[in-house]
């Protein structure tokens, strides 16, 4: 049985995560790569609550083979909780394979 969460935990993981990819997507361009943990960390927690983000992520790894080996890439060095949400955005073909090391 699935554990329900209290709607305003949701808005608030909702916000940070938003938050998380704002200040990532201004980070990214400096000489330490502080951006793409952000962006990784708030697309996780948007994909974790959001049944809306995870279809549009779906979609959009479909269209864009580039984006989507990054974050195959990505779900081997996140941590298992983080990883698993972002499994679910993978198309269909992807979702069978085998992971690459």
């Amino acid at each position: 049985m699935r554990r329900r969460v209290p709607g305003i935990y949701v808005v608030l993981l909702r916000l940070v995560g938003v938050l998380s990819l704002f200040v990532g997507a201004l980070l990214f361009w400096l000489p330490i790569p502080l951006g793409a943990p952000l962006i990784a960390f708030g697309l996780a927690i948007l994909v974790a609550t959001s049944r809306t983000m995870r279809r549009w992520i779906r979609d959009v790894r479909s269209q864009r083979p580039g984006l989507d080996q990054w974050l195959l890439r990505l779900e081997q060095v996140l941590p298992l909780g983080m990883a698993r949400h972002l499994r679910k955005t993978r198309g269909r073909s992807l979702r069978t394979r085998p992971q690459q090391r």
